[in-house]
């Protein structure tokens, strides 16, 4: 098992951390995140885009989690900021990477910053951990 507190940072900037969140579930990579789906409506064809509940009730789960490492008070921040994400898989199976922490990200959105429009920089790194799948998401505010 990886010491998640040993695993060094990627940049060296001198930015604040706002929030430091860990999820012990195995990540789930968001390839295909929506699907399309088309109805008919009164002889008219109409399509529509959802997210299978597979990935909204993960992403639930992370937003719950999330919520419990965070001060109660905490107003969410209106900057720039940088995001910050370590996977730790379970299996060795490939993962789609650079799609890695779109749900997580999205879950914090309104807790820890206003939008994820607000991320001006992402690092991602992943791992094999078969002991204790999840991740380890940082956040930080860019000075």
């Amino acid at each position: 098992m990886i010491n998640r507190e040993d695993v060094p940072l990627r940049s060296n900037h001198n930015d604040i951390l706002l929030a430091k969140i860990y999820h012990y579930e195995e990540p789930i990579s968001p390839i295909n995140q929506y699907k399309a789906r088309a109805i008919r409506v009164r002889g008219r064809w109409l399509g529509t885009i959802f997210m299978p509940s597979k990935f909204t009730k993960y992403q639930e789960r992370f937003k719950k989690n999330a919520k419990t490492q965070l001060p109660p008070k905490l107003i969410p921040y209106d900057g720039d900021i940088r995001a910050e994400a370590d996977f730790f898989f379970g299996t060795r199976r490939k993962k789609d990477l650079p799609n890695g922490g779109k749900l997580e990200l999205d879950a914090l959105n309104k807790l820890v910053y206003i939008d994820d429009s607000q991320i001006k920089e992402f690092y991602t790194r992943s791992f094999y951990d078969k002991a204790s799948p999840g991740i380890v998401i940082r956040i930080y505010k860019i000075i």
